[in-house]
């Protein structure tokens, strides 16, 4: 543990010496401190039960409190169940088991009947005290009861209206037969609704008594509350808490019964050890669950348990006398030095507040505070106030547990917005393929009628080039409403590069430098060229983010490396061999050590909200990762930050090239019908097909174009649709076209949809599914390969 270093060798537990000068504040902290062993500083309701007298030999002031009654009635008092209601055969069989040598502790439900006033419910949390000649006091903390057995019987009807209730709800006749249970209450007993319906309730009690007991209140019209020993099919005992009541009618008659079940056998709770002795008392308070904390007017530490040493990791003998603020979270003295001085003035408690503490090794936790305030004379609160006494419990873990919850809200909200992205993603792809689709077309053509070596030629290549680009945009696009398997093929990073370089300086401001450094001798991957892509933009992206404000150096290199830990080289998490390694330098802001070991999770960034979605590096991380590599980070803040991508190198050799088909596209003389909402798509389409012999009729409306084939089917070979058009989908024009002509072979084209599946479209005489653009190579080949099956 942490320690402070001090010139004292005192213990903690030590009780402090009064000096002369502070002689009244000093006797007043001794007798606090001496007085957690005092029922009085116990912050709950206490009472002692004498045995053998079978009166009331002990109370503490929040025992008057909550009662009514004063101290001197109450000390002596025999007419105990005129005070309490407790369940009596609970309380017998605990006070047995104690007896013969079993738990001396317990935790009941109990109702404090007070003076003048409706009684108040309440969890008692017992203690049976021994000596010699077997048990002589009985021992009780009072706290409020748990938040189920304050709900009323509106919400218990409700509950037993859900069938998926995880409480366990049982309804019966006023005679006793079951006539409706959930599933809980069937996993708790065992038994079906069928097994249920010719069995009384009364016999899943494990004593008849109670139960008749149960049944006369309900039957009487009044509500049951408390716990029960009930058996289930199996034979097992099991503890319960049942919460019963009648369902009347309109005339206040019970036409039915309710009961609430929970189970309590496996989570009775455990309750503070209470002693016989002034020695067991201080026991229970230094190692008490919860941190107590008593200090004087200044700060200084007069007592700490056990407790606070355990959260705060400081060793307690280096505590004593010297101040508790230093190890307080800084942001929250201001919080801590206005709740004192509200209580110093008003010479009342405040309420509990919230504190965070700097733990011996740097970690911050979040400590609930009860303060009370010590006085000199602690039975008089008009006396001089010495000091404070706080009851400090450790709520990180709930605190912890909220901000993850928060954490994840965000991160569903996130997600959702990229859903919804999705969703509309897949319209944005379709309308933007039917604009691509005439570009690549024409483009397609119009080198046919150049010459290679002819500018015009070279031009036309750079636009077909670009359109290919924004149609494999529009497919990373796409990737966030339906992923799909990327095609992995060999790919030079130094073309992807220099891609992107072009890209790079025609966007960013001239107050960012460029410096590549590209190795030529770096041999290839095996990846899709988009997601390469993808990565050198994010990394380019995030670098300019960084020195947009100041400018600054931007170097990208690519170098192939080999990997191998054996050497002495640095241990990377990936297999040793051949990387192609690319590097994003840049000399922007920095990158601090927190948000580095954050920096690749999903939805965390740390830009503002509405400037960035934290699914940049993510997407990043999940590409290299697929591709067996890996991704570094180097960062120092002020001076810029370096991200390193290795990518495993690939040994091709010439025979694992696959020969580009050069074959020439086929050509036919059939008659085809074309049908698409979109006059440039089937215009380009005319003449394309025309180039390769085709009969060509064209129809922009899917409804005109079905009632001409009605008249005329023999008059077309094939078919050629779009999927989605205004009036008739594609899909109902080839369902009707091929119940009029089953053997018309169909091609449906697409610019996106998820409607169509090769399954579903085979039955309808589909051939061929063809995603727009399709150049005309492959749209040639597949017209060709479904005319002549």
């Amino acid at each position: 543990m942490g320690r402070r270093p001090e010139t004292t060798n005192k213990n903690a537990y030590d009780p402090p010496e009064p000096s002369g000068l502070r002689e009244s504040q000093e006797k007043g902290l001794l007798h606090a401190l001496g007085s957690l062993c005092d029922i009085d500083n116990i912050p709950m309701a206490y009472v002692e039960v004498d045995l053998e007298k079978t009166c009331i030999a002990r109370v503490n002031r929040m025992f008057c409190r909550l009662s009514g009654f004063s101290h001197s009635e109450l000390v002596g008092m025999t007419n105990l169940r005129g005070l309490f209601s407790i369940d009596s055969n609970s309380l017998g069989l605990f006070l047995e088991r104690t007896k013969q040598g079993g738990a001396d502790c317990a935790s009941l439900p109990v109702v404090v009947h007070r003076q003048g006033a409706e009684g108040i419910s309440c969890s008692a949390r017992l203690q049976a005290v021994k000596n010699g000649e077997g048990l002589k006091s009985l021992v009780a903390l009072l706290s409020d009861p748990p938040p189920w057995r304050q709900d009323d019987m509106e919400r218990l009807r409700l509950k037993a209206a859900v069938r998926g209730s995880k409480d366990a709800v049982g309804m019966a006749y006023p005679d006793g037969r079951h006539f409706y249970h959930n599933e809980a209450f069937s996993r708790m007993f065992g038994y079906s609704l069928k097994e249920l319906r010719n069995k009384s309730p009364q016999s899943l009690y494990n004593n008849q008594e109670q139960a008749a007991e149960v049944f006369e209140t309900i039957q009487n019209g009044e509500f049951w509350s408390g716990e029960v020993e009930m058996r289930t099919k199996s034979g097992q005992i099991i503890h319960v808490d049942l919460q019963a009541d009648g369902i009347t009618d309109a005339e206040g008659r019970v036409i039915a019964l309710i009961g609430h079940h929970t189970d309590l056998t496996d989570s009775k709770m455990t309750v503070l050890q209470l002693a016989q002795s002034e020695a067991k008392y201080k026991d229970f308070v230094e190692n008490a669950p919860i941190g107590m904390l008593i200090t004087n007017l200044d700060g200084e530490i007069v007592y700490a348990n056990k407790k606070i040493e355990e959260v705060t990791g400081y060793d307690l003998r280096d505590w004593k006398n010297s101040s508790f603020l230093p190890i307080l979270y800084p942001e929250d003295l201001p919080l801590m030095h206005q709740q004192r001085n509200q209580a110093l003035t008003t010479r009342k408690e405040v309420k509990p507040y919230v504190l965070r503490v700097v733990t011996a090794s740097g970690e911050i936790r979040w400590l609930r505070t009860i303060p009370q305030l010590v006085f000199s004379d602690a039975s008089n609160s008009s006396s001089e106030i010495v000091g404070f006494q706080n009851f400090l419990e450790d709520i990180t873990p709930t605190k912890l547990a909220i901000e993850e919850k928060e954490r994840l809200e965000k991160q569903l909200i996130q997600s959702r917005k990229m859903e919804a992205i999705g969703t509309m993603a897949g319209g944005i792809a379709h309308d933007f393929n039917n604009i691509l689709y005439p570009i690549l077309g024409y483009a397609e053509m119009l080198k046919d009628d150049l010459t290679p070596e002819s500018i015009p030629y070279k031009n036309v290549e750079e636009i077909e080039k670009s359109a290919y680009r924004a149609r494999d945009l529009v497919q990373q696009i796409l990737s966030f409403s339906r992923p799909t398997e990327q095609e992995v093929v060999p790919v030079a990073v130094q073309s992807v590069l220099e891609d992107v370089l072009r890209m790079l300086r025609a966007v960013l401001p001239s107050t960012i430098q460029i410096t590549p450094k590209i190795s030529r001798k770096c041999r290839m991957i095996l990846a899709d060229p988009t997601q390469i892509h993808q990565v050198l933009l994010n990394l380019c992206t995030n670098a300019y983010h960084a020195m947009m404000d100041q400018g600054g150096l931007l170097d990208i290199s690519l170098v192939e490396e080999h990997i191998n830990p054996s050497q002495g080289e640095p241990v990377l998490p990936i297999a040793p061999g051949d990387y192609a390694r690319l590097t994003v330098q840049d000399t922007g802001c920095g990158i601090s050590k927190d948000v580095i070991e954050r920096i690749f999770e999903p939805y965390f960034t740390t830009k503002i909200a509405g400037e960035g979605t934290g699914l940049g590096l993510a997407s990043v991380l999940a590409i290299v990762q697929k591709l067996k590599g890996h991704i570094s980070v180097e960062s120092e803040v002020g001076k810029g930050s370096a991200f390193k991508v290795y990518l495993p190198i690939i040994p091709i050799t010439q025979g694992d090239f696959v020969e580009k088909d050069i074959s020439p596209v086929p050509k036919g003389c059939e008659r085809l019908l074309i049908v698409d909402d979109e006059d440039a798509i089937v215009k380009m389409l005319a003449q394309m097909l025309h180039r390769l012999g085709y009969k060509v009729t064209c129809f922009l409306d899917s409804q005109k174009a079905c009632n001409a084939f009605f008249q005329e089917p023999e008059s077309y070979d094939l078919v050629i649709t779009d999927l989605t058009m205004p009036k008739m989908t594609g899909l109902v024009l080839a369902e009707k076209m091929h119940k009029i002509k089953p053997s018309l072979p169909i091609i449906l084209f697409t610019g996106y949809s998820e409607m169509a599946s090769s399954s579903d479209v085979e039955k309808i005489g589909v051939k061929a599914l063809l995603s727009k653009p399709a150049n005309i190579i492959d749209l040639g080949r597949k017209i060709r390969e479904v005319l002549d099956e």
